[in-house]
């Protein structure tokens, strides 16, 4: 970019964290459940994303078969190498960066 770096951080905000298990009605209770799906949210974000036009791109709360089978796949499509850390629990889910 000739205005210098672009880093973009966003929060993907995972699976695990909408779970019923974790009180997802009490914390989302004002948005429809349809939204909250992964297969309607990580194509959004995905896009989203790409629309910034980063250099550098940090991913929080991302979990890891979305890293791997989107995330993954499609960056590198679009010239990005990508690094995935899961967090040091039985969580699936992590950070990226590309």
């Amino acid at each position: 970019h000739p205005e210098g770096l672009r880093v973009l951080s966003y929060n993907l905000m995972a699976d695990i964290h909408l779970s019923p298990e974790v009180e997802r009605r009490a914390k989302y209770a004002d948005c429809d459940v349809a939204f909250l799906a992964r297969t309607r949210r990580v194509p959004l974000l995905l896009y989203e994303i790409l629309q910034h036009d980063a250099d550098i791109i940090c991913l929080q709360e991302v979990d890891a078969t979305v890293y791997e089978q989107l995330l993954s796949p499609a960056l590198l499509a679009h010239g990005f190498s990508g690094f995935y850390s899961n967090k040091a629990t039985s969580q699936l889910e992590g950070c990226a960066m590309f």
